[in-house]
């Protein structure tokens, strides 16, 4: 992370030092006016977040993450399947993860249903699979996949 008097030298030196009107420094924190017709200018230097009224509330960057602890004795017999899968097809894991949860939707339950109650709960595909009590077959489907695709 950049500090704020770093940001403005450089700024400065960069674009000229007409674009910042205002310089306030104290020993933490340093604040600057600047016209608004330079916002495109100094974007490199600010790196600004975008927030707004058309982004969902249920987007994965407004919701907060929840710190879901997979027990270790789940995550080792998780880990004892996924160990027959090379290095670097680690992505098959993701896919067969997704699959797992197509598998759940039903004449009641459609993807974004499952999609939402995943973002309103904050999880990742696993997590949210074991935390509605799907884990056992999930380990089930995980293991039957990934012996059809590196068993030898």
């Amino acid at each position: 992370m950049q500090r704020g008097r770093n940001i403005i030298k450089a700024i400065e030196k960069d674009l000229g030092k007409n674009i910042i009107q205002y310089i306030q420094q104290s020993d933490s924190e340093v604040f600057f006016r600047f016209h608004a017709k330079y916002i495109k200018d100094l974007e490199v230097y600010l790196k600004p977040v975008k927030n707004g009224a058309n982004i969902s509330p249920f987007s994965n960057n407004n919701l907060p993450k929840t710190k879901y602890t997979i027990p270790d004795e789940d995550l080792y017999t998780y880990k004892e399947i996924t160990s027959i899968l090379p290095q670097n097809r680690l992505i098959d894991i993701a896919h067969i993860t997704k699959n797992y949860i197509k598998t759940l939707i039903n004449k009641k339950i459609s993807m974004e249903d499952i999609t939402l109650d995943m973002a309103k709960k904050g999880l990742k595909g696993k997590e949210y699979i074991h935390s509605i009590g799907k884990w056992e077959d999930y380990l089930s489907y995980l293991k039957k996949e990934l012996n059809n695709k590196y068993d030898s």
